[in-house]
């Protein structure tokens, strides 16, 4: 998701040194962190999942409060008027369906699971998998493959 604002009219491109984006919450308007620090781009991107997370708990439907400021040499200014966007589920990744065993031995396991279309789902595309394993005696899960297929 791409977050854009404008210049503030009242000051020059020279007297920004950054930006700061902030979502608000339950508890609160809460900082995007890694957004607005480039200086005088008036933009940021931000990963749907990172807006699933702590502190943000977004979800499909969801309607998100949005207010930009900027930090000049005298501080940050006051914050923008809060711009209201409408989360959708093209926003999130589609969840996961239950893999099917399809065979296993002592040294294999094959499973299968029904590939996602983000446009069957309601959700956007899919662009890769990651396999996790839990042996129930190590850590909670351990990464077994990636893979885009």
């Amino acid at each position: 998701m791409k977050i854009a604002w404008t210049e503030p009219t009242d000051l020059t491109i020279g007297d920004i040194q950054e930006y700061k984006v902030e979502i608000n919450t339950a508890s609160g308007f809460q900082i995007l962190e890694g957004c607005g620090k480039r200086g005088i781009f008036l933009h940021c991107s931000v990963s749907s999942i990172k807006l699933m997370k702590e502190p943000f708990n977004m979800q499909a439907n969801d309607e998100m409060e949005v207010r930009v400021s900027a930090h000049t040499k005298n501080g940050w200014t006051e914050a923008s008027p809060i711009a209201k966007m409408q989360m959708t589920a093209s926003n999130f990744p589609a969840k996961m369906k239950k893999p099917k065993l399809i065979s296993n031995n002592s040294s294999t396991i094959t499973l299968t699971w029904g590939k996602l279309f983000g446009k069957d789902e309601g959700s956007s595309m899919i662009n890769s998998y990651k396999l996790e394993w839990n042996d129930g005696v190590n850590a909670p899960f351990t990464r077994i493959v990636e893979s885009t297929q």
